[in-house]
């Protein structure tokens, strides 16, 4: 009998664990549950990447809100830019049809994103749509 050892995809174990702690030092102390998080850039500055996260408030009533995580220069995460999800007037995802690490938020104006994993693009698409 042969046994079969499966080694973890390490971007989903780094995910993973930055995860866990953006629950633990962002949104836990606001009362807030984490739904969903992608590492992103801007499309066109690749360089500077950040979080989208999809998060819930605990206390009824219940808000959903879409934050822009960054890490600070002392190596801590902050929230820098927040909607409402009822402010989301339209997801782009960009052709179906093809894989592709770009999307499209329509807030008050048109936030034009890049993800850096595909499977984290989707898995933010699918929570941010229900």
């Amino acid at each position: 009998m042969t046994i079969l050892h499966t080694v973890p995809d390490t971007d989903a174990v780094v995910m993973a664990a930055i995860r866990h702690t953006l629950q633990r030092e962002v949104f836990q102390p606001s009362d807030e549950r984490l739904l969903a998080v992608v590492h992103v850039s801007k499309l066109l500055k690749k360089k500077k990447t950040s979080f989208l996260c999809v998060a819930t408030s605990i206390e009824k009533p219940i808000s959903v809100t879409i934050y822009q995580v960054k890490k600070t220069d002392k190596n801590v995460f902050k929230k820098k830019r927040s909607w409402n999800l009822s402010e989301l007037k339209a997801v782009d995802g960009k052709n179906l049809s093809k894989e592709t690490h770009e999307f499209d938020l329509h807030f008050d104006k048109v936030y034009k994103w890049f993800t850096v994993n595909l499977q984290e693009r989707q898995n933010f698409l699918i929570v941010l749509c229900k």
